[in-house]
């Protein structure tokens, strides 16, 4: 489903709104620049699916869509971070993938790099400790207070940072922006 084709369901707003929002998810939970149309359709699909639900007398549709995109957005978002799916999380070593033991030979490096569960290429040993020494280094670059907001984005989500901290989550957002800034000056903006 091309965003285009629906040109005739939303105005020029709710295009941009879904197409901006689409592509801030790119680079979080394992999202990739080439899932962005997915995105859009997943959105799209979901509006389709709640927009007769639409009350003018509760709020504009603007506000509604808006709604829904977040919802939707924070949903797939949850989904695809859930421990169950995500392969970073389960409990293994480097050299372990399915729960088999890989060696170091460069047929076991190339069968690690097949394997991984979200169709990502996985990183080599080496690549994984120069991207820990990249991370490092943005880390430093950072002021003292968004360091620390930083690394607690790294364990937790906005919320539980925000409940944390008693930093309001608009503040918050902010201080992502900023950091998310540092990130891309050094090249990692898809690891923030």
């Amino acid at each position: 489903m091309d965003i285009n084709k629906s040109s005739e369901l939303f105005d020029d707003y709710e295009i941009t709104l879904i197409r901006v929002k689409s592509k801030s998810v790119v680079g979080k939970a394992g999202f990739l620049p080439d899932d962005m149309e997915d995105i859009m359709q997943d959105i799209i699909l979901d509006l389709f699916e709640r927009l007769p639900n639409y009350d003018p007398d509760k709020s504009s549709r603007h506000t509604f869509i808006d709604a829904l995109v977040n919802n939707k957005i924070a949903k797939m978002l949850t989904e695809k971070s859930a421990a169950k799916r995500h392969y970073s999380l389960a409990p293994a070593t480097l050299d372990m993938i399915d729960g088999r033991v890989l060696g170091n030979d460069a047929e076991s490096m190339s069968e690690r790099n097949e394997l991984c569960n979200d169709g990502e290429r996985a990183l080599s040993d080496f690549e994984i400790i120069e991207l820990r020494q990249d991370i490092v280094s943005v880390l430093k670059k950072l002021p003292p207070k968004l360091r620390g907001i930083c690394i607690m984005l790294m364990q937790n989500n906005i919320c539980a940072v925000a409940a944390e901290t008693g930093i309001p989550k608009a503040t918050l957002i902010d201080h992502i922006k900023k950091i998310r800034n540092y990130f891309e000056i050094s090249g990692l903006e898809i690891y923030f």
